[in-house]
């Protein structure tokens, strides 16, 4: 049995693990998120069009496309929330796809996709 072969399944499979385990309960609701939800809830609900983002910390504007995109999200989970953090673990899981990707193309590792 060749454990090399399996090792990128592994990876993938305890990412995602780790990142779903307990995410409810460690999913953070602060005044960033609040306004996020609210410009998501004029996108969909309400069927405004934003055409500019609000400040983050720092003074760096969101540009309008961030809303867009995450209200896709929202919109499946019905304007939950809590629904964000499976997202974020499969968003997660696949930046560890590239991640493991680009470092056998680096490498060269002989166990690549």
């Amino acid at each position: 049995m060749n454990l090399k072969k399996y090792l990128p399944i592994f990876i993938f499979f305890a990412a995602f693990l780790l990142r779903i385990y307990h995410s409810n309960q460690l999913f953070f609701w602060h005044i960033d998120e609040d306004i996020i939800a609210l410009t998501v809830k004029r996108i969909v609900v309400d069927h405004h069009i934003q055409l500019i983002g609000f400040p983050i910390p720092g003074g760096i504007y969101l540009g309008p496309l961030f809303y867009y995109l995450i209200s896709f999200f929202y919109f499946i989970y019905k304007m939950n929330p809590f629904g964000l953090p499976f997202f974020a673990a499969i968003i997660g899981t696949i930046s560890t796809l590239l991640v493991y990707k680009v470092g056998s193309i680096i490498f060269r590792m002989p166990f690549g996709f």
